[in-house]
């Protein structure tokens, strides 16, 4: 009975993907923990959506105005999650840069876009140096102004606006 057959693989696939939801929430507490313990709520904020598991950084920790390069002192910090995106299986992760809607004006960078895919890829690469971390899971979207979460007419709007995205992936089986 095909009809049946379906309705089991559908069952299934059901199945899996609620244990990998619930994975994806003990991966979420984990970096919940790392936050809280290093007092990084201001900075840090993870959430769970139907896309996968999203770790939000507020850029402010990372860059300077207008500069895609992570700041020294804030490499290992970086490295730390890095630390944290081990996971076993390997799921793909995308990491996503995102401005304000302030023009920059720079000779390094000619749009917001420009920053925000360097901050993606900059970010990306120290993720990347911890070689628990495999490369090919990984890749950079970068969607300037374009992908506001809050109004660019605060300064309290701009500063949630400016942040780097952590998508983890459910996991698929082949």
């Amino acid at each position: 009975d095909v009809q049946k057959d379906q309705t089991a693989q559908e069952d299934a696939e059901e199945a899996l993907k609620q244990i990998e939801q619930q994975k994806l929430k003990e991966i979420q507490d984990k970096i919940n923990t790392y936050i809280k313990n290093n007092k990084l709520e201001t900075k840090l904020k993870t959430t769970l959506t139907d896309e996968g598991l999203l770790i939000t950084i507020l850029n402010d920790i990372f860059f300077d105005s207008g500069s895609a390069d992570i700041r020294n002192k804030d490499k290992q910090l970086a490295s730390e999650i890095s630390e944290l995106l081990v996971m076993n299986p390997p799921r793909n992760i995308i990491v996503s840069g995102h401005t304000d809607n302030v023009p920059i004006n720079n000779s390094e960078y000619d749009s917001n876009w420009h920053l925000s895919v360097m901050r993606a890829v900059n970010f990306m690469k120290i993720l990347i140096d911890n070689e628990n971390l495999d490369p090919k899971v990984f890749s950079a979207k970068g969607f300037g102004e374009y992908n506001p979460v809050a109004s660019n007419d605060t300064k309290e709007g701009r500063q949630k606006n400016r942040r780097v995205e952590v998508l983890i992936l459910p996991y698929e089986q082949k």
